[in-house]
C-alpha cells in the first residue's frame, strides 16, 4: 500500500455529476491522503479509463447510465479484482449490503449521510484489507509452489506431476489422443551415493534435471518422481517423436560431465517411452505402465531407450497371491536388506558418519520408492517402516562395535 502522503486516485461511475461533486467536496479538505477524482457516467467509459490509468478505489453510484449498479460492480470486480470497490447508495440495510458484497464490493457508503472523515476511514480499511488479501494470496501461491516443486531440482515433484498430468489428460480427452510419457532412470545412481555421498548425488540429480529441462519445450511437463527418476509428459508428440526426444535426453545426460571436488563424473540413463490413453484413472496407473516399460529396458541393458511397442507380449507379474505372500514376507521374512553409505564432509573429504538404508527384495520392489508405495497400498507402511528401523539399528550397533560411532536412520513421520 502506498504511503499516506501520496495522492489517492478515485474513479466514480455514476450518471449524476452532482454525486461526483458531493464526493469531491467531502474529500477536498482531507490531506491524509489527498484525493484525485475521475468521474464517468457510463460503465464502458470507466472501463476504458482503467485501461490507460490507475485507480486506488472505485465508487459505483446507484445509476450508471448504461448498466445496473449491481451488474457494474460485478463487471468491474471481475475485470479488476485487485482494486477495492464501494457502492454509493441512498439507503441500505444489511440484506442490501450482502447483495453488494456478493457482487464484489468491499463495502458500501450511504449518500443520505455523507461524512468525509468516516468515508476516509472506510477507504483506509478497504486498502488494508486489500493488502492483506494480496499478501495471503502471495503466501498461498508460495505454499502451493513448495508443495508441488522438488526443492533440489526446481522441477515438479511427484505431487506436482500428478496434478499437472491429470489436468493435461482432461484438456486432451476430447481429442482421444494418447499422451506420450518418458520415464527416465539414472543408471547405477546408488553407486554414486554409496561411494561419494549424498552431496555429490545431489549434484548429479540437479545436472540431470537441468539437462532434461533444457531439451523440453515450454508446454512439456517435467518432474522428479523418485530418488533418481524423472518423468516427462509431452505436449503433442507421436510415439516416434517421443522416442526421438528420449534419445536426445539420453545422449545429453551421457555427455554431461559434473565436477565434484576432485572428481569428474558422468552418468547414463535408461528411458522408457509409453503412450497412455486418456481413460486412465490415476497417476499411479500411468507410472505403473511407464515403469513396466522402463523395467524391460533395464533388463535389455543400461543406457538405452525402450518403447512400449518393444514390450508387446510381455506380461507383468502381478498376481494377487504373489503380492499377498510378499506382504507377509516384508513383515516377517528375510527379504529386507540393510546397506550403509558414508556421509562425507565435502570440505576435507572426511567420512563423518554412516547413513543406514533399506532395499527391498530383488524385482519391482527393490527401490525404496516402489517398496514404500507398495506398503502404503497394502496398509502395512507403519509396521514395515518400524521393522526397517529395527533392522538398521541392529546392523548399526554392529558397525559401532567395529569403530563407526555415528550413524543416521531415515524414518517416516507417522512411525
Amino acid at each position: 500500500m502506498a504511503s499516506d502522503s501520496t495522492i489517492r486516485r478515485l474513479l466514480i461511475v455514476h450518471k449524476d455529476p452532482e454525486v461526483a461533486t458531493l464526493v469531491g467536496q467531502l474529500l477536498h479538505s482531507l490531506r491524509n491522503p489527498a484525493y484525485r477524482l475521475a468521474h464517468y457516467t457510463h460503465f464502458m467509459d470507466g472501463l476504458n479509463y482503467l485501461l490507460v490509468s490507475d485507480a486506488d478505489l472505485i465508487l459505483v453510484g446507484p445509476e450508471p447510465a448504461d448498466m445496473s449498479q449491481l451488474q457494474t460492480v460485478r463487471e468491474l470486480s471481475a475485470a479488476y479484482p485487485e482494486i477495492p470497490i464501494l457502492a454509493l447508495v441512498d439507503r441500505c440495510d444489511e440484506s442490501g449490503g450482502a447483495l453488494f458484497r456478493d457482487a464484489g464490493c468491499s463495502d458500501w457508503l450511504d449518500l443520505s449521510q455523507p461524512n468525509g472523515p468516516l468515508w476516509n476511514r472506510i477507504f483506509h480499511h478497504c486498502w488494508r484489507e486489500n493488502d492483506l488479501k494480496r499478501d495471503l494470496a502471495r503466501a498461498s501461491a508460495q505454499v502451493d509452489w513448495m508443495r508441488h516443486t522438488d526443492s533440489l531440482t526446481d522441477l515438479l515433484n511427484r505431487k506436482g506431476m500428478e496434478r499437472a498430468t491429470l489436468q493435461r489428460i482432461n484438456e486432451v480427452r476430447s481429442k482421444q489422443n494418447e499422451l506420450q510419457i518418458l520415464l527416465i532412470d539414472l543408471d547405477d545412481f546408488v553407486r554414486i551415493n554409496s561411494t561419494l555421498g549424498h552431496g555429490v548425488g545431489d549434484l548429479v540429480l540437479m545436472a540431470t534435471g537441468r539437462c532434461i529441462k533444457e531439451i523440453m519445450g515450454p508446454d512439456d511437463l517435467v518432474g522428479r518422481v523418485g530418488t533418481d527418476r524423472f518423468a516427462v509428459v509431452l505436449a503433442d508428440e507421436s510415439e516416434d517423436e517421443a522416442a526421438d526426444m528420449a534419445e536426445r535426453i539420453r545422449l545429453a545426460i551421457g555427455r554431461d560431465v559434473i565436477e565434484a571436488g576432485d572428481h569428474m563424473l558422468s552418468t547414463t540413463a535408461s528411458i522408457g517411452v509409453t503412450g497412455v490413453t486418456t481413460n486412465v484413472i490415476s497417476f499411479d496407473e500411468i507410472l505403473a505402465q511407464a515403469n513396466f516399460v522402463l523395467q524391460r529396458s533395464k533388463l535389455k541393458g543400461k543406457n538405452r531407450v525402450t518403447r512400449a511397442a518393444d514390450t508387446t507380449g510381455v506380461k507383468m507379474v502381478r498376481s494377487g497371491e504373489v503380492m499377498q505372500d510378499m506382504a507377509r514376507a516384508l513383515l516377517r521374512g528375510n527379504v529386507l536388506q540393510v546397506y550403509s553409505q558414508p556421509i562425507v564432509n565435502l570440505v576435507d573429504s572426511r567420512i563423518v558418519s554412516q547413513e543406514m538404508l533399506i532395499r527391498g527384495p530383488a524385482g519391482p520392489l527393490r527401490s525404496p520408492d516402489a517398496l514404500f508405495r507398495y506398503c502404503q497400498e497394502k496398509d502395512i507402511l507403519a509396521p514395515v517402516d518400524l521393522r526397517c528401523l529395527k533392522l538398521c539399528a541392529k546392523v548399526a550397533r554392529t558397525m559401532a562395535i567395529n569403530g563407526a560411532a555415528r550413524y543416521h536412520v531415515n524414518i517416516l513421520p507417522a512411525t
